[in-house]
């Protein structure tokens, strides 16, 4: 059998485990998919064998299982989930877009203070109306 995925949220902690995916997915087809919340490649399914009259389940018994591992790590990756499977990494880590860099010169804050705002000594900030 080939090594689990295990994909972690970093926002609360949540750890994916999916245990053979190939082996699933050619059993279950995009159903699998749907199990772990890959949503996009069993709406694809669906509307393809909806298209072909039924046809493209054939070759959804081939296709799906070949490609079932790294479907499953881009979609974990692209969604900002860290891979903690055991051992090497599994696949690449997907494509990340960086977040834009600040506009505002070092040493400025990027805001300004609303008028009428005060610092008290105690860092507490003040309003005057």
């Amino acid at each position: 059998m080939s090594q689990p995925l295990r994909f972690k949220n970093p926002a609360n902690g949540y750890i994916v485990e999916i245990e053979s995916p190939e082996f699933w997915t050619f059993f279950l087809g995009p159903l699998f998919f749907a199990s772990k919340g890959v949503w996009k490649p069993m709406i694809i399914c669906v509307i393809a064998a909806f298209l072909t009259c039924g046809f493209s389940i054939l070759v959804q018994l081939i296709v799906l299982p070949i490609f079932a591992r790294s479907l499953f790590c881009h979609h974990f990756l692209m969604r900002g989930w860290s891979d903690v499977t055991e051992g090497k990494p599994v696949l690449a880590k997907a494509r990340k877009i960086p977040a834009p860099a600040p506009t505002s010169p070092p040493g400025k804050p990027l805001m300004s203070k609303p008028s009428g705002m005060s610092v008290g000594k105690d860092g507490v900030p003040t309003y005057q109306l």
